[in-house]
C-alpha cells in the first residue's frame, strides 16, 4: 500500500491536499483495520456457510488472535515505513520480528527443557505412590525423601548458588561447601535413606545413620 504510494509519488500529492499528516497517517491505520476485520468476518462468514451454519468456538478464538497479531504488526510496521520510507522501514519491521521469533524460539527449547524437569520429578512421585500404595506409610516416606532433597531448600538452593557462582566468578570455600551439602549430599542421602525405609525393620535411629552417611559420602 505505502509502497504504490511512494512510486506514484501520492505522498507528494497529498502534501498540497487540505489534509494535515495526522490525517493521512491515521487513514493508513484505518484502511488496514478495515482490511484486517473485512477478510477475517469474510472468513469466518465462509465457514458458518460451509460448516452447515454452525461457528466452533476454537474457529472464533482462532480469528481473534489473528486480528491481534496482525494489527499489532502493523503498529509495528507502519511508523519506520512513514520516517524513512517503505524500503528502509521494511527492513526494520524484517530485521525485528527475525528477532523476535529468534528469541522465542531459543527462549522455547530451554522452556521446554524445564518443563520436563517438571514432569520428570512429579511422575517420580507417582512412580513411588503407585509401586507402594499397598504400604502407605512407606510410600510417604520415599516420596517425603524425595521432596526434600529435590525441594528449594536443597538440590534446586544448590543449583541456584552453583549458577550464580559460575556466572560472577565469585565461588569461596564457603559457597563450594553449601553446594556440596545441598546438592551432591542431599541426592545420596535421599537414595540411602529411601533403601532403608524398604527394610522391614528400619528405624528413626537408622534414617539419622542414613543421614549422616549420605551427608559425609559427597560434603567432606
Amino acid at each position: 500500500m505505502l509502497a504504490y504510494d511512494e512510486r506514484s509519488g501520492w505522498d507528494r500529492v497529498v502534501a498540497v491536499l487540505p489534509y494535515s499528516r495526522a490525517a493521512v497517517v491515521g487513514e493508513k491505520y484505518l484502511l488496514a483495520a478495515v482490511g484486517v476485520l473485512g477478510t477475517t468476518l469474510l472468513s469466518l462468514l465462509s465457514e458458518w456457510v460451509v460448516g452447515g451454519f454452525a461457528l466452533p468456538m476454537e474457529s472464533i478464538a482462532a480469528a481473534l488472535m489473528y486480528v491481534c497479531i496482525v494489527l499489532l504488526l502493523t503498529a509495528i510496521s507502519l511508523p519506520p515505513m512513514f520516517r524513512f520510507g517503505v524500503e528502509k522501514g521494511r527492513l526494520f519491521y524484517f530485521v525485528f520480528v527475525g528477532t523476535f521469533v529468534a528469541l522465542i524460539f531459543g527462549f522455547g527449547e530451554r522452556l521446554s527443557a524445564l518443563l520436563a524437569g517438571d514432569a520428570l520429578l512429579t511422575y517420580s512421585f507417582r512412580l513411588l505412590a503407585d509401586a507402594y500404595k499397598a504400604y502407605p506409610k512407606v510410600a510417604a516416606g520415599l516420596v517425603l525423601d524425595l521432596a526434600d532433597a529435590g525441594g528449594s531448600t536443597k538440590m534446586i538452593g544448590g543449583q541456584v548458588e552453583d549458577v550464580l557462582g559460575e556466572r560472577d566468578g565469585k565461588m569461596t570455600p564457603e559457597k563450594l561447601d553449601f553446594i556440596h551439602h545441598n546438592k551432591t549430599a542431599a541426592l545420596i542421602t535421599a537414595a540411602v535413606t529411601m533403601g532403608v525405609r524398604l527394610a522391614d525393620d528400619y528405624s528413626e535411629e537408622k534414617l539419622e545413620v542414613a543421614r549422616e552417611i549420605g551427608k559425609n559420602i559427597s560434603g567432606d
